[in-house]
């Protein structure tokens, strides 16, 4: 089941990759904004995905079938390979 969306980030400070869990993809760079990081200085971004009921970072296409699988759609989207916040809450 997915519990959240996510980013994967390389966060260069700590010289390693990070994910921060949010409820959209655009609120885990309000969070790095906040800690004074700025793009491609701080940190690039890997991957946008999703984190299920065991804490496991899925990427869209991942998230997607496990979405489906766990009849969590809400909507059979246009692009349905790849799970969207939308498509969730």
């Amino acid at each position: 089941m997915i519990c959240r969306a996510a980013v994967k980030i390389f966060d260069k400070r700590q010289d390693k990759e990070i994910i921060i869990p949010c409820h959209r993809h655009s609120d885990a760079y309000k969070v790095l904004y906040n800690f004074n990081y700025r793009k491609n200085i701080d940190y690039f971004i890997i991957e946008k995905g999703f984190l299920n009921e065991d804490d496991i970072f899925l990427n869209r296409r991942e998230a997607y079938l496990e979405a489906k699988q766990s009849n969590q759609l809400l909507i059979i989207s246009s692009h349905t390979n790849s799970l969207y916040s939308e498509d969730l809450w």
